[in-house]
């Protein structure tokens, strides 16, 4: 056997058999050109064929949605030379049809509520948008039928959901400021009427000490092409200062209808609030009501709960002290 591998090794290394290999591939040259040649010229002729081509609907008229369409594909009866032909069907993409219902007639369907266009009339329109032929023989299917409905607009209220602590002696100094803090949805009453608010994504914010000016992304509670949002984010301010603590004694006041005089003990409470550095030198003492309410008086009891009745508003109350009074009756 060993014999045999070596003469054939020796027969296929001899010049004459490099010669009839050389004549093969020459062969084999000849004949792979013969058959381009015979593709060209066959391609060359004119074929009919369909090709199928993908649309949409645009510049729909104000105030209306597409709300259902009998079809996303039109067929095209076409007759074109092979190479077209072939290139189109076998090696392109095919290409995004736009019906334009400015540039097209529409028709009243008879039995329900909606349109149809004659696929027949759209041969010159779809001419202008295909560069494969000039020559489309048919259009399938005949008609496109669509039904389009009124569009609604509801406003709804943005809502943040924030997770929010700050840094020592640093705290919220007023509201938090989303613009816009109301969102546009537009789209099929039936469906945006079961909407009562958005919000916003998840975010943390944590150790903060200055004030945040943030983009949020907003989360659409309907997702839709018959539901549009006027914003996809908001902005969100959230006003951030420096605080200090501080004290303030408060005389007790006569608070409720009642026809008796009373005198408490002490006669006044300790009011411990946090301020804002830059707030600070606006304190005054007129800014604050503390009293007891005497419509409670118990003839069984002599203490009375002590309550802030006014405060300024741009001070947080920590503490009260003491939270209860005791009270005797003036004759």
């Amino acid at each position: 056997m060993k014999s045999f591998y070596l003469e054939l090794v020796e027969k296929l290394t001899t010049s004459a058999y490099k010669v009839n290999r050389t004549k093969f591939y020459i062969f084999l040259m000849c004949f792979g050109i013969a058959v381009f040649i015979w593709l060209m010229i066959k391609l060359s002729d004119e074929f009919t064929s369909k090709v199928s081509y993908p649309f949409r609907f645009t510049n729909i008229p104000s105030g209306k949605l597409l709300v259902e369409s009998s079809d996303s594909t039109l067929k095209l009866q076409v007759k074109a030379n092979g190479l077209q032909l072939f290139s189109t069907k076998y090696l392109k993409k095919s290409p995004l049809i736009n019906i334009d219902f400015n540039r097209v007639k529409l028709n009243r369907c008879r039995y329900k509520y909606g349109s149809y266009i004659l696929t027949s009339s759209l041969k010159n329109y779809l001419i202008n948008q295909l560069d494969i032929t000039d020559n489309i023989i048919s259009v399938s299917p005949d008609s496109l039928f669509f039904v389009m409905e009124n569009s609604e607009m509801k406003m709804l209220a943005v809502k943040t959901d924030l997770s929010i602590s700050f840094e020592k002696q640093y705290y919220q100094y007023g509201d938090i400021k989303i613009t816009p803090d109301s969102i546009r949805v537009n789209g099929l009453l039936s469906i945006i009427d079961t909407i009562n608010y958005i919000k916003t994504k998840k975010i943390e914010l944590s150790e903060l000490k200055k004030n945040i000016d943030i983009d949020i992304g907003i989360l659409k509670p309907l997702i839709s092409k018959n539901i549009k949002y006027s914003v996809d984010k908001v902005n969100v301010k959230i006003p951030v200062e420096n605080y200090t603590e501080s004290s303030i004694d408060i005389p007790i006041q006569q608070v409720g209808n009642s026809i008796r005089e009373i005198k408490t003990f002490p006669a006044k409470v300790k009011v411990t609030y946090m301020v804002a550095l830059k707030d600070f030198d606006r304190l005054d003492k007129s800014m604050f009501l503390a009293g007891v309410d005497c419509s409670k008086i118990n003839t069984g009891n002599n203490i009375l709960r002590v309550k802030l009745f006014r405060q300024a508003d741009f001070v947080k109350v920590t503490e009260i002290f003491p939270e209860s009074v005791e009270y005797i009756i003036l004759k």
